[in-house]
């Protein structure tokens, strides 16, 4: 017999062996290991009471609220892709409304494919060009240094003119 299968035996017989031994000197690890407790349903890790029923979560009271999302034209697809992830995993069975801010007017194709996906009523509004841009008492030259030197720093957005 070649080596290989040999220590194949050997190893298996290893095994089998400290199975057995564990099984008749632990009681927790006899029972843990079991035949019966291996074929039968394993418990949930999570307990059923942390699962919500979408109905009883509809049957809750229903908070003030809305979602706020600042967006572009230009942000089409994945402002259509937000809303719908929020309806996937939250908004469903509440069906709160959304409110959308640019600083200019939505474009009518914008319009139609956030209102598809809602599940609640959808406003769109304009934010002045004030409160949008950079005040004028803002010093633009200390205010390209500090974005620079994010920029340098690899700050996630630090070149870009929206998120200042």
């Amino acid at each position: 017999m070649h080596s290989g299968p040999r220590y194949l035996l050997v190893v298996l017989a290893v095994v089998i062996s400290g199975h057995y031994i564990l099984s008749l000197t632990h009681e927790a690890y006899g029972r843990a290991t079991s035949l019966s407790r291996l074929v039968s349903r394993p418990s949930t890790a999570v307990p059923q009471e942390y699962y919500s029923d979408r109905v009883e979560l509809a049957s809750r009271p229903r908070a003030n609220a809305t979602f706020v999302i600042l967006a572009r034209n230009s942000d089409l697809d994945s402002t259509v892709r937000s809303v719908r992830e929020v309806e996937d995993r939250v908004n469903t069975p509440h069906h709160y409304p959304y409110t959308l801010l640019n600083d200019e007017p939505f474009t009518d194709e914008l319009k139609r494919r956030v209102s598809a996906v809602a599940s609640g009523p959808v406003a769109y509004g304009i934010v002045p060009r004030e409160h949008w841009v950079k005040p004028d008492w803002i010093d633009e030259e200390r205010a390209t240094k500090g974005c620079e030197q994010l920029v340098a720093d690899n700050v996630i957005y630090g070149a870009a003119e929206t998120v200042r």
